[in-house]
């Protein structure tokens, strides 16, 4: 499996990647209750410590580089958060251990038969009601090949993927822009907009960039996906207040404005 790492030591905290990570660890979250969590594919350990902010959850991050485990224990520690070396086509856990399992951005680096492979081993150590929240990244919406993806998946084959291990599912949409967002087909911008304590509107059609899914053989009714998640990126704002174009477009719209004014103002 090869592999790809996401170093929050190194990356800048608004930057636009470490926010689309963040906003799926942060939503999550929010639909976790009093769990065993399994966090598989934990990289440096960041994700599965955000989860443990949690105190009602108990928290193993597990990855198959003994390195990033050896950093994450010395990085990320809490009394409910425990990590551990791990094969994830292999897992070293007995079977329906977990009521949550957290696979973010993983399935894409295995082929079309360890894919397979590995949803049917998270299924194991998943308990008859535990739920499976899995991200990747839309194959249709990449515009380059990244080197450490050997499978990117379609909506349809997602959904094929889940459809043949779980009775149950939802896909959700990620998409970013000057914020990232995390949407259900579920939501009701309508209602959104009467909403007088919801100050952000933004229309539920967001192309997605990765797909997040809830996936379980009970019923996932429970949790509701109803809600638009947002997070903006800063580092997108500023990029965009200095593009040339912008300065250029600034230059021309204010003094012109200022002009049309006057103008009014005289008739």
């Amino acid at each position: 499996m090869p592999v790809e790492r996401l170093d929050l030591e190194r990356a800048e905290s608004s930057d636009i990647l470490v926010n689309e990570h963040w906003l799926r660890y942060k939503y999550i979250r929010e639909h976790l209750r009093t769990e065993k969590v399994l966090d598989i594919a934990c990289g440096s350990g960041y994700g599965s410590y955000y989860l443990s902010l949690n105190n009602n959850l108990e928290v193993i991050g597990a990855d198959v580089n003994s390195d990033s485990i050896t950093k994450a224990q010395k990085s990320y520690q809490k009394d409910n958060l425990k990590f551990q070396v791990a094969n994830a086509l292999s897992l070293p856990f007995k079977d329906k251990s977990f009521d949550s399992v957290v696979s973010l951005e993983t399935i894409e680096h295995f082929n079309v038969s360890d894919q397979k492979l590995y949803l049917a081993e998270l299924k194991r150590v998943l308990k008859p009601k535990g739920k499976l929240w899995l991200s990747t990244p839309n194959a249709e919406a990449s515009k380059h090949k990244n080197p450490w993806h050997l499978k990117e998946l379609s909506f349809s084959e997602l959904q094929k993927l889940l459809a043949n291990n779980f009775k149950n599912y939802k896909i959700l949409k990620q998409g970013t822009a000057l914020a990232t967002v995390i949407s259900s087909d579920d939501v009701n911008n309508n209602e959104s907009a009467k909403d007088s304590s919801s100050t952000t509107y933004i229309g539920s059609d967001v192309y997605p960039k990765y797909y997040l899914a809830i996936a379980s053989d009970e019923s996932i009714e429970d949790s509701d996906l109803s809600k638009l998640a947002v997070s903006l990126n800063f580092k997108a704002f500023a990029r965009l207040d200095n593009h040339p174009l912008k300065k250029i477009s600034d230059s021309v719209y204010h003094p012109v404005s200022k002009v049309l004014k006057k103008f009014k103002r005289k008739k």
